[in-house]
């Protein structure tokens, strides 16, 4: 099993990952996590040393990826038109591309995080990644990354901001957030 490790935007509203009712997904953003994560791998969003005045990173959230389904089966189970009732209970605000049966396959909705020039990123990967076993800390956290995280900390120092780094681990304990 791996752990992805990656920096999250400092702006993302709880859009990727989107975390509501008991289900965290990464349907958009960080395209490569999403194509090379397999199920029961782990991922970890960081903070941006933008974000602290302390200049130092934190977990942003933990995730094991429960399931990694495709974005047609994701809009199919998760649909935005859903989203037009407010009591929706499947809708998800990150589900904005609606598949469509020719060229361009997927057409963008209307959404306050992504326009047209995201798309390209998006979509890059058919995958999104879903976790019902997560903790999110939020984009704000102060929940300082464990010294013996060390190894993921340093490989995502500046200049190396962008991207992921992938680790091999055997365990992962949630709760205490150790690594083995």
């Amino acid at each position: 099993m791996d752990l992805y490790a990656y920096v999250r935007p400092v702006d993302d509203n709880n859009h990727a990952p989107h975390v509501s009712r008991g289900l965290l997904s990464l349907a958009n953003c960080v395209w490569m996590v999403r194509e090379r994560a397999r199920e029961g791998d782990w991922l970890v969003g960081l903070t941006s040393v933008k974000a602290n005045p302390d200049r130092k990173r934190r977990i942003s959230y933990i995730a094991r990826v429960d399931e990694k389904v495709t974005r047609q089966e994701y809009w199919k189970r998760f649909s935005r038109i859903a989203a037009v009732d407010s009591r929706s209970k499947t809708a998800r605000q990150d589900n904005y591309y609606e598949p469509r049966t020719c060229a361009p396959f997927y057409s963008q909705n209307v959404n306050p995080y992504h326009d047209l020039d995201d798309v390209w990123k998006d979509l890059r990967s058919q995958y999104v990644l879903l976790s019902r076993t997560f903790r999110d800390f939020g984009p704000n956290t102060q929940t300082r990354i464990p010294v013996h995280w060390a190894m993921i900390e340093h490989s995502l120092e500046p200049p190396r901001q962008r991207g992921y780094r992938k680790f091999p681990v055997r365990v992962v304990h949630l709760n205490t957030l150790t690594l083995e």
